[in-house]
């Protein structure tokens, strides 16, 4: 960013000034000063007139008391300040007409009182300035956007009186929003300090035995290489289910609150393994966030695949098929879906990239749930021409580790599915595993099919999974699952519950299992073995591996059509992926 950041001339009365921070009586204001030592800002392409101040980006914010984009408008003129830059603030972007700055509803003209910018509404108000030809054709081509923080509050439902908390740092309160800061990019949830222009971060560390309060520290926007191998204690993953949270630090602690006792509605985070000690005061892991975040999210994630060096082509369409496909774009897998001799080839070819005796593994993600989401989204974008290599997330080929390649290409990815497996690893109690997993699972899937409208179930037991696996048999043609299967041994020779996943796809000719993790499998048995499955015993026959196990849990996410994100109007994936690295 500094190298496309220029100072910003501005034209009052003959004379030339520029743009300062200045610090004054709690409050960070845009001031008049001489150009020399004047900050140097820039202009992207959502309008955000930005700047870095010490490493957190800071933009020039118009009033809300005037502009009543958020809340009611209560005055008729006030100053602009300067807040960190986010994504999802309208009183942070500005055009520029006639050498001057605007409010990007062309409502208000940016004005000068006393050295300092402002708004009013009336328009006749004093004093108007305009900006140098160097300054006003420097703001007209606005920058890529690298900044993509997002302003949200915390907060929680406290179910029984039907009321939302917001978190503070040391309580949680009804009447007043605490805004954090979230930098998807490095992991930071910060409290913005307006009489200083810094940001504090939520800190853990990797020593929590049990559970600590939690604690903030400085934190910056953009980091040195050294700053960011020692970010680990303050950057955050979002375990999302639409926009509820687990919120989790790099080692796998989450944040919690209590709803009763003497210490209610203080934040702390929680290790793992103490959770199922800590069931007193009916604690909180699920916290609300601002409603668009999980849109956010979704774009990051979805930036991550779409914008790696590892993404591959789009494949060449048959002219006769592709204005099915371009319909189906908008429909998902479609409802005239069968799998012909191609797609088994392919299927083949996915399942079979894996090594026999080598358990390899990123988090919770192992082979097959890998192999599960490649699967899943080849036959979502490549309907009717599947790839004969390469491959959505790997590169097929018979007894290699998929996660060499996957690594590879999508580091960011990987980097993604890391903190889940810590939430699920340091459980120790298994009666907690069930509620944990089918968190993890969901966030993942979130994470991994971020272009797709993706419903879960919770972890159903031995008492509500047939009904649902039943409901598969008898859905609509073009439906998509993973199954996510947990089981012990039938034989009795050990009670260690393993876990599995693989898809199911719900063709024109009915409903199939899609093996996965099959190193040996020859391409003539992988074939014969994706016929559809008429009732509920061949399903579990599938499931049990010929019912040699004994399902305790299923959870079955359910991937429907691609979805629309909004910040795709706005944002590009090149810009995340190079903000990124």
């Amino acid at each position: 960013m500094a190298d496309s950041a220029k100072n910003i001339e501005i034209v009052l009365d003959d004379k030339t000034y520029g743009l300062h921070l200045v610090f004054y009586k709690g409050e960070s204001y845009p001031v008049l000063g001489d150009v020399k030592s004047s900050i140097k800002a820039s202009i992207d392409s959502l309008g955000r007139i930005i700047f870095v101040h010490h490493g957190v980006h800071l933009a020039l914010t118009a009033p809300d008391s005037v502009t009543g984009l958020y809340f009611e408008s209560t005055e008729k003129w006030d100053y602009l300040t300067f807040r960190p830059a986010v994504l999802n603030d309208d009183n942070q972007r500005f055009i520029i007409r006639d050498k001057k700055i605007l409010t990007a509803n062309q409502e208000y003209i940016v004005k000068v009182y006393k050295n300092t910018l402002y708004i009013s509404k009336n328009p006749t108000d004093y004093y108007d300035f305009h900006l140098s030809d160097t300054t006003s054709h420097f703001l007209s081509h606005p920058s890529e956007v690298f900044n993509f923080s997002f302003k949200t509050p915390i907060s929680w439902l406290y179910l029984e009186k039907g009321v939302v908390y917001y978190v503070e740092s040391k309580r949680s309160v009804l009447d007043f929003i605490t805004y954090y800061y979230y930098n998807p990019i490095t992991g930071h949830i910060a409290q913005y300090h307006k009489d200083t222009g810094e940001l504090y971060g939520l800190t853990s560390s990797s020593g929590i035995d049990s559970w600590e309060y939690i604690h903030f520290k400085p934190c910056k926007d953009e980091m040195t290489a050294k700053e960011k191998e020692n970010n680990k204690n303050q950057s955050f993953q979002l375990l999302l289910v639409d926009n509820k949270a687990i919120i989790l630090d790099a080692y796998g602690n989450n944040l919690r609150v209590k709803t009763y006792g003497p210490y209610w509605g203080v934040p702390y985070f929680i290790n793992p393994s103490y959770a199922n000690q800590d069931d007193a005061n009916t604690p909180i892991d699920y916290f609300y966030l601002d409603n668009a975040i999980g849109d956010l999210s979704r774009f990051t994630h979805k930036s991550l695949e779409t914008c790696s060096k590892g993404a591959p082509q789009a494949p060449i369409l048959d002219p006769k098929l592709a204005h099915r496909k371009s319909s189906r774009e908008l429909l998902g897998l479609g409802n005239d879906f069968q799998l012909t001799d191609a797609w088994k080839r392919r299927l083949h070819a996915i399942a079979t990239t894996c090594v026999r005796g080598v358990v390899s593994r990123i988090g919770m993600c192992g082979v097959c749930l890998l192999q599960s989401y490649q699967i899943v989204l080849e036959l979502l974008r490549y309907t009717d021409n599947p790839l004969q290599s390469g491959g959505a997330l790997f590169d097929t080929a018979p007894n290699t580790d998929p996660f060499i390649s996957f690594t590879s290409r999508f580091p960011g990815l990987a980097l993604a599915l890391e903190i889940p497996g810590e939430f699920i690893r340091r459980v120790s109690d298994p009666a907690y595993m069930p509620t944990r997993a089918a968190h993890a699972h969901t966030g993942m899937s979130y994470t991994m099919l971020a272009g797709y409208q993706v419903s879960t179930t919770p972890m159903l037991d031995s008492t509500q999974f047939p009904t649902r696996l039943n409901e598969m048999l008898h859905a609509e043609a073009g439906n998509v699952w993973i199954a996510f299967v947990y089981s012990i041994d039938s034989s009795g020779r050990t009670n260690q519950m393993v876990g599995h996943a693989l898809p199911f796809v719900r063709t024109r000719d009915g409903l199939i299992a899609i093996r996965t993790n099959t190193p040996d499998r020859t391409l003539e048995n992988y074939s014969h073995d994706l016929f559809p499955l008429r009732d509920l015993r061949a399903i579990l026959n599938v499931l049990t591996t010929g019912f040699n196990h004994t399902i305790r849990y299923v959870q079955l996410v359910h991937v429907d059509h691609p979805i629309a994100n909004p910040f795709s109007q706005t944002l590009t994936c090149h810009s995340f992926a190079h903000a990124s690295q």
